[in-house]
């Protein structure tokens, strides 16, 4: 599990370096529109996955809810309530 805290500064970091610029989560109701609004593209999306599974070793399946991935803050829940799953690839791989 991660902090929502931390998960929200660094995936605001990871969206920012994506988007190639600020992203105004500060603004009112910023946080809540789709991420598409904040200037993510499709090809971004999949960047921005790529992205959260290699910095919070949170994987993703297409049949996850869209609602995970539909806001800043429903993300940041998302990956905040999911295990790390790094360390159990690491143990995996030492047997």
């Amino acid at each position: 599990m991660h902090s929502p805290e931390a998960v929200a500064e660094k995936l605001r970091a990871l969206l920012e370096d994506i988007v190639g610029g600020a992203v105004p989560l500060d603004e009112p109701g910023a946080r809540t529109v789709p991420l598409w609004n904040l200037g993510l593209t499709s090809t971004g999306f999949m960047r921005l996955l790529d992205a959260i599974d290699e910095t919070f070793g949170v994987e993703w399946d297409l049949l996850d809810s869209v609602d995970a991935v539909s806001s800043f803050d429903n993300l940041v829940a998302h990956i905040a309530a999911e295990p790390d799953t790094r360390a159990a690839v690491r143990e995996g791989a030492d047997q």
